[in-house]
């Protein structure tokens, strides 16, 4: 048999009945927080402030950056930036666009 019913009587009973759309998910409490944490952090960056980027890592973090060597705990990565940016008084302090999920924390990658 053909199909005969018509276009209104084939939407949903939901959307026939004029139902809201459902509310936009608002973001979870660990996101929220995640994205906190990782702005804290890209925004200590852009300050040149040593101890709020150290304040950042667990006692027993471990900060990996190959050319320069494994620094482990706040104060050797407190040690790092401070020689760091002692270094290079030239670095540009524009604040960058950060990407944050649930995991994982990244700044904008430059090619």
């Amino acid at each position: 048999m053909a199909d005969t019913k018509t276009e209104t009587e084939k939407q949903a009973p939901e959307e026939s009945a004029g139902a809201k759309k459902p509310a936009k998910p608002r973001k979870a409490a660990r996101a929220k927080a995640v994205e906190e944490a990782g702005r804290s952090y890209f925004d200590a960056i852009s300050a040149r402030d040593p101890d709020a980027m150290a304040s950042h890592f667990h006692p027993q973090g471990i900060e990996d950056i190959v050319p320069l060597g494994v620094f482990r705990g706040p104060a050797e990565v407190r040690a790092l930036f401070t020689e760091l940016f002692a270094a290079t008084t030239t670095v540009p302090r524009s604040r960058a666009r950060s990407a944050c999920s649930r995991r994982r924390t990244a700044g904008p990658r430059r090619s």
